[in-house]
């Protein structure tokens, strides 16, 4: 028996202007898509975790068992630690303000305002059902959410910690909010 469906490597992100078209399951992401970070290679230890948090209300009415149950809440985050200080990189924790350049140097205002920037979200990896083949997940709508710090020490690499968190699609995207694998058998 196969053990293809143990994944034990990292995903690699990339992301893009919300509304971007997502490439073909296992295509290089080319046009606005921007690889996050040098490679997956520069992504702290713990790889790119994905987060599923879901609120719940039951309804008991007069039974000692739920009768029914009503999700008022679902989220879904994707965190990832990029050792990556680069403006790329950096610009996503700061509503991914322009990089001015003027002769040779870079900036960028720390200013976010009061509205998120929107972007899109491809992280890939390999497939469960073929380990020649990918898998992803494709979010059309994300905002870098939560806090993160950058910490500039002796003998560790810098790099933000960067949560995305997936808003719900617009109506016309919503064929776009998938987890996509190739290589499943078809029965």
């Amino acid at each position: 028996m196969s053990r293809e469906f143990l994944i034990a490597s990292p995903l690699t992100v990339w992301t893009a202007p919300a509304g971007t078209s997502f490439p073909d399951v296992g295509e290089e992401p080319n046009g606005d898509w921007q690889k996050l970070g040098e490679s997956s290679d520069y992504y702290g230890e713990d790889g790119v975790t994905l987060e599923v948090n879901q609120d719940v209300e039951e309804f008991l009415g007069q039974s000692t068992m739920p009768l029914e149950a009503f999700r008022t809440e679902e989220h879904l985050h994707f965190t990832v630690q990029v050792h990556d200080v680069r403006f790329d990189v950096v610009k996503l924790l700061f509503n991914s303000n322009e990089v001015e350049e003027s002769e040779g140097t870079g900036s960028m205002s720390l200013y976010r305002g009061p509205y998120t920037h929107k972007v899109a979200l491809l992280a890939r990896g390999r497939s469960p059902y073929d380990s020649e083949g990918s898998a992803e997940f494709h979010v059309p709508r994300c905002y870098v959410a939560e806090d993160s710090e950058i910490a500039f020490t002796k003998g560790e690499p810098a790099g933000p910690e960067i949560t995305f968190a997936a808003l719900k699609p617009l109506e016309d995207e919503m064929d776009d909010f998938v987890y996509a694998a190739e290589g499943m058998a078809t029965t």
